[in-house]
């Protein structure tokens, strides 16, 4: 038996054992559940008057349906101009429902270089309106 690989076996069991893995879910839940709501809200506040925002149940991802009237494809590309990158929802799927969806990854700890750079896609966005309407 490979003295290192046991010596691993037995931290993970300790650790699965005693409470510790248990502890670490629920911080971690509570980190993604706020992580969560601080991306709702500055997607709901800096984007488009129309845009509906996922309110996911788990996972660390949500997706943002912008107005049929935003290119979300411009928009990547200007975001990408910025050095800000943000996942378009065509990538996932097929469907051209998800043509106006981009989708946001909530696992990094918030911070004000990330509402930043929300606030930034979000008056992107809403460039693209003016004089659409």
């Amino acid at each position: 038996r490979n003295t290192s690989q046991w010596v691993t076996e037995e931290a993970v069991a300790a650790f699965m054992s005693n409470g510790s893995y248990e502890r670490h879910l629920r911080h971690m839940r509570k980190h993604y559940f706020e992580n969560m709501n601080h991306f709702r809200k500055a997607l709901l506040e800096y984007f488009p008057e129309g845009t509906q925002v996922s309110q996911p149940q788990g996972g660390t991802m949500l997706w943002a349906e912008l107005p049929k009237k935003i290119d979300v494809i411009r928009l990547y590309q200007e975001a990408l101009r910025q050095k800000i990158y943000i996942i378009v929802g065509h990538v996932f799927s097929m469907n051209p429902k998800y043509v106006n969806h981009l989708s946001f990854c909530y696992a990094e700890p918030w911070s004000k270089r990330i509402e930043k750079a929300i606030q930034t896609v979000g008056a992107l966005a809403k460039k693209q309106l003016v004089g659409k309407k």
